[in-house]
């Protein structure tokens, strides 16, 4: 089932994002997971067989929002949060078939060396969440307001 259509950016290309971790007792992880959860910078968390066993990204417009980010968790869940930049990226082809049949790619990312501009950054902030469902999703996100005011995504099956 798709549950999203929408841009992949390279990481740090158009904002800062970071790989984070926390120790947490056994018994508190469900609720320290879902405070984490609930930080709006956060795109997802995870548990791990680990002494550090609660793990996620944290992204934002630049390192100074990342650094706020995490120290609200701090602040919020009480546990010291260890930040993991990262320094150097891989590729894994992470693409799944639509239609289900197996195939086998070998692809090596491009390097392409444009510059993000603020207009750039404005626009990928609206489709962050994923292209409106519709016939003409670039109309929907012209249309909103501003940029600054993402359009509201349509349920899969809505479509206009």
């Amino acid at each position: 089932m798709l549950t999203r259509i929408g841009a992949t950016v390279r990481p740090n290309t158009a904002g800062a994002s970071t790989l984070a971790a926390m120790h947490v007792p056994p018994e508190r992880l469900l609720s320290v997971a879902e405070q984490i959860s609930a930080e709006p910078a956060v795109n997802h968390n995870y548990e791990r067989e680990h002494h550090f066993n609660l793990w996620f990204v944290v992204t934002a417009g630049d390192r100074s929002g990342v650094a706020r980010t995490l120290q609200r968790l701090r602040a919020a869940t009480g546990f010291d949060v260890l930040d993991l930049p990262m320094e150097r990226s891989y590729f894994i082809d992470l693409g799944f078939s639509v239609d289900g049949r197996r195939q086998t790619k070998s692809v090596t990312p491009k390097q392409c060396g444009i510059a993000i501009e603020d207009a750039d950054r404005a626009l990928l902030s609206a489709i962050e969440d994923g292209l409106p469902l519709v016939p003409e999703p670039y109309t929907r996100v012209a249309q909103a307001d501003s940029l600054d005011r993402r359009p509201s995504p349509a349920p899969l099956g809505a479509l206009d």
